[in-house]
């Protein structure tokens, strides 16, 4: 069985407990048979999916709190701000439950403001036939409450088709920088899987100090160490070591990745210049294979990945990278000093000539190819006049709209182009470019310079706004790459 998807709801001690945005409780209906889950929450709220449960009826719902149940609604009303109210019960009948078991942690926040936490929770395969995750721990922030909002995720999804656990396994998932209190209130999460909800609960408490209740102590201390072991203009790549400063036993979670031997390491990862500010980046590889949690070996274990500059044209050098592991005490934040980045370019091209306000530009990913090397650059297309046009290609047009001279020589291969057909790209807006390499480039020094050429007209979408459509030709500048 696979689990499709995962809810997190941060229950209050004290007010209603609102029903989601698209139910209405004029909608609800008045009667019928209907399957999920009750729970008496601590504000003294008693609810079965969308119906609260009035007091004469707790004590036949109270011994299935926390149960997959079928309930025979007779009779329901609509209520204020509670949706529907139970008026006349018929059966209740408990339903098989699922094969899992959910437990809450609460753990200080990697890099949250005071009042926040961290919400580790892993869920157990409780059955004797094997548990497929639909995807692999996921990792989730939360903008505005402390949690790391610049970064980008290291290993944090699992694409190749979930992980499967084994009887009595269990794998996390995590959401940072989570709000709680004043006062009591109640963590809940919830998972679905085919054979229903699987849901659990946890009562937090935050005192007048702003102490919260339960925490999870922290364990031993790892440590992180890395070094840059390449780099060019267009990627960095590091290679790091995780290890334990003594000799207690500590874990992390993995990935094995289809195609490569060694560990991918889920987490977060943000970058940051000389100057504290963040840097947007992205990185890689992500988690292909299966989730696992392992020891960490007395001496250590390594991961790599690679990372970029969101902005190809960012000038902004990388100086720290802070990196968020998921181990057995949650994330964990760590910290690799950069000395040296050579992924920023040491001068930006300027552009070609403005049309309208519209201008382009390119810069190499490289300064050298070698013989048979894909030839890959930058373009980044602005507006000085601020205006949020579009270019757009029809279909069957992409030869006429995206000219690639190199040499002064067009290149016919339209595979590589960077910009599709019937692709919104709005002003301002960046591409990576690349021409397969031709049998006419010999050793030595060439140019490469890009004309585009959109079609005209207004750009509508669903809700009615409009654009328009940028028709007039431009042309970048010309930047020089050598081919060894």
């Amino acid at each position: 069985m696979s689990v499709r998807g995962i809810v997190l709801g941060l229950i209050a001690g004290l007010g209603f407990l609102l029903l989601p945005q698209t139910t209405l409780a004029e909608d609800l209906p008045g009667s019928g048979t209907f399957k999920g889950i009750y729970h008496k929450y601590r504000n003294g709220q008693s609810r079965f999916l969308f119906f609260a449960v009035p007091e004469k009826f707790q004590p036949q719902f109270d011994p299935h709190d926390g149960k997959y149940i079928e309930v025979e609604v007779i009779k329901a009303t609509a209520g204020w701000r509670q949706g529907g109210i139970i008026e006349e019960l018929g059966k209740i009948t408990v339903l098989p439950q699922p094969t899992v078991k959910i437990y809450i942690e609460l753990h200080p926040p990697v890099a949250g403001a005071a009042g926040t936490v961290d919400v580790f929770t892993l869920i157990e395969n409780t059955g004797k036939d094997p548990l497929t995750l639909s995807h692999g721990p996921p990792i989730s922030g939360r903008p505005g409450t402390g949690g790391p909002t610049i970064g980008t995720y290291l290993c944090g999804d699992s694409s190749g088709g979930g992980s499967t656990l084994a009887q009595g396994q269990k794998l996390p998932s995590v959401a940072l920088g989570w709000g709680v209190g004043p006062g009591p209130s109640e963590i809940e999460m919830s998972f679905d899987t085919p054979m229903g909800p699987a849901r659990a609960w946890l009562n937090v408490d935050v005192d007048k100090s702003g102490k919260i209740t339960p925490l999870s102590s922290p364990k031993s201390r790892l440590r992180v160490t890395g070094q840059v072991v390449r780099q060019e203009q267009e990627e960095m790549y590091v290679v790091a070591r995780i290890a334990n400063e003594d000799d207690t036993r500590r874990t992390i979670y993995v990935a094995r990745r289809n195609t490569s031997a060694w560990q991918c390491v889920p987490g977060r990862i943000q970058a940051f210049d000389e100057h504290g500010k963040g840097i947007g980046i992205s990185s890689g590889p992500y988690g292909e294979g299966e989730w696992k949690q392992l020891e960490i070996p007395a001496n250590g274990m390594e991961f790599r990945f690679g990372l970029h500059h969101d902005d190809r044209f960012e000038m902004r050098s990388i100086r720290l990278l802070v990196i968020y592991l998921l181990t057995d005490s949650g994330f964990e934040r760590f910290e690799i000093p950069i000395r040296e980045d050579l992924t920023v370019p040491t001068a930006l091209p300027e552009f070609g000539p403005a049309v309208d306000g519209h201008k382009i530009r390119i810069r190499m990913a490289k300064s050298q190819f070698g013989r048979g090397d894909v030839v890959r650059w930058f373009l980044q297309g602005v507006d000085e006049k601020g205006r949020r046009d579009m270019f757009w290609v029809d279909k069957g047009h992409l030869a006429r709209a995206v000219m690639i001279l190199i040499d002064g020589k067009p290149v016919v291969d339209d595979r590589n182009h960077g910009i599709s057909e019937e692709i919104v790209h709005m002003f301002p807006f960046q591409v990576i470019m690349s021409a397969v390499p031709s049998t006419d480039w010999k050793p030595g020094t060439h140019t490469v310079e890009v004309t585009l050429e959109g079609q005209s007209g207004i750009y509508t979408n669903l809700n009615g706004v409009q654009w328009r459509k940028f028709d007039k030709p431009i042309r970048s500048n010309k930047c020089i790459f050598d081919v060894r």
